[in-house]
């Protein structure tokens, strides 16, 4: 299974939307195998053509802050579990994914419809 989650400081990156750093974690089993890094700066908010990207990678699943809708649908319709509202340390979550005790934490939300939208928003 590979897992990817986009990433800033080694921990989620709040806003899908504008992260340029997605960490790619092949699982085998329940056990990390390896985590790589890859650079998406030329995708941000261009939802259509990263979910293109992860499915090329054969990402099964997307662990995120936070996500607008747009980005949700282009991932689930690529085929892949969508688990948002994330917060914490890329290994922990991934970690706490595969013993299925994922936390979804409501208060990363931000509202874009509303320009309360900045780097550290989540529903992007």
């Amino acid at each position: 299974m590979k897992i990817a989650l986009p990433m800033k400081e080694g921990k989620i990156n709040r806003h899908f939307g504008k992260s340029t750093i997605f960490a790619m974690v092949e699982v085998e089993g329940k056990e990390i195998k390896e985590i790589k890094e890859f650079n998406t700066l030329n995708l941000v908010h261009q939802h259509e053509h990263l979910a293109t990207l992860l499915q090329q990678h054969g990402v099964n699943v997307v662990i995120a802050g936070g996500m607008g809708l747009g980005a949700f649908i282009a991932l689930k319709s690529r085929g892949m579990e969508v688990e948002a509202e994330v917060a914490g340390e890329i290994r922990e979550v991934v970690n706490s994914y595969l013993a299925g005790k994922i936390e979804q934490h409501r208060d990363t939300k931000c509202d874009c419809s509303k320009g309360d939208c900045d780097s550290e928003c989540s529903s992007c």
